[in-house]
């Protein structure tokens, strides 16, 4: 395109984020910004978006001061993108800081703090930013519940989440979908209230897929000692699909963790004559501007000789 203007810019930068191509996503910001054009409010609110998916502060930072430095500082979309970026980076204050800043808030506002204290474990604080919200006159969503939900489920509030629960219908008249069910299996699983959970998903009012029966079965594996239910449910997820690798790697678990050997031992012949395999585990470290990726088992990193003689060091100090 001889000329591009604003819009060019936010559809292409829009799109590669759209396809998960962040890097080139950032580069293409960095190109219109040497090119002279002046970016639309979207653009901020869809790379805040992205800094908060990939965990970077680093760069929400930046474009948080960007934000500040341009007209867009007061506007309510960015900002709500700027509480949900803090929040998915693991700084909820600088979240908190925010959203106690804004002139306005809508509905996204008060749900991404929720949800953003949801997470951190701040269960006190999201259930009473809940009945503040209430008290300033904004209806909840669908959303809004799932925060909720989320916040009860990591405290051990099994009670209370019921309660919330069962007010989405008969009080908002929100109908649950399928993430409010699994959040309740969540909950009563982390309880420890495994059979009860079962009977939860056994009464839905539809038939369960295997979304519901796998999250029912990754509950299983947390601590119960009776393997009969988690075999049940495992027999579940497996007829809905026979090549499940995680439901078979979280029976086999099971297995091991009950001392029941000879049915591990077999369950893995199975998994090897289906060609299942479980995914190595993955975590990376952003450092100097590169991104540094490890799985479980390789060596490749040039300084993985290095970075295990550290790990040995820690261990043997501690």
């Amino acid at each position: 395109m001889p000329l591009r203007d604003a819009v060019s810019w936010t559809v292409m930068i829009s799109g590669l984020v759209q396809n998960e191509l962040f890097s080139e996503a950032f580069e293409l910001f960095k190109e219109m910004q040497i090119s002279g054009v002046t970016p639309l409010s979207s653009i901020y609110s869809t790379l805040l978006s992205v800094s908060g998916a990939l965990a970077s502060l680093e760069l929400g930072l930046q474009f948080h001061c960007i934000v500040h430095k341009s007209c867009f500082s007061s506007d309510p979309v960015i900002n709500n993108s700027l509480v949900s970026m803090y929040a998915k980076c693991g700084d909820i204050n600088g979240a908190a800081s925010i959203f106690n800043s804004m002139m306005i808030r809508d509905v996204i506002s008060w749900n991404s703090m929720i949800l953003g204290f949801a997470h951190h474990g701040l269960s006190g604080r999201a259930l009473e930013l809940f009945e503040s919200m209430k008290s300033n006159g904004i209806k909840p969503t669908s959303v809004t519940f799932l925060g909720l939900l989320t916040a009860c489920s990591h405290s051990g509030l099994t009670d209370r989440g019921w309660e919330l629960f069962n007010s989405m219908n008969k009080i908002y008249s929100i109908r649950p979908d399928m993430e409010h069910y699994i959040c309740m299996i969540d909950l009563l699983g982390r309880a420890g209230r495994i059979s009860e959970a079962e009977q939860f998903v056994l009464g839905l009012p539809f038939e369960p897929g295997h979304a519901i029966w796998g999250a029912l079965l990754g509950m299983c594996s947390i601590g119960v000692k009776d393997v009969v239910i988690a075999r049940r449910v495992a027999k579940r997820v497996l007829q809905l699909e026979p090549l499940n690798a995680p439901a078979h790697i979280l029976l086999r678990n099971i297995y091991v963790a009950n001392g029941e050997h000879r049915k591990e031992e077999l369950l893995s012949v199975t998994m090897r004559m289906k060609g299942l395999r479980k995914s190595p585990g993955c975590s990376w470290i952003r450092l100097k501007g590169a991104v540094h990726v490890f799985l479980s088992g390789d060596g490749s990193h040039p300084q993985s000789n290095e970075v295990l003689c550290v790990l040995r060091r820690l261990m043997i100090h501690d």
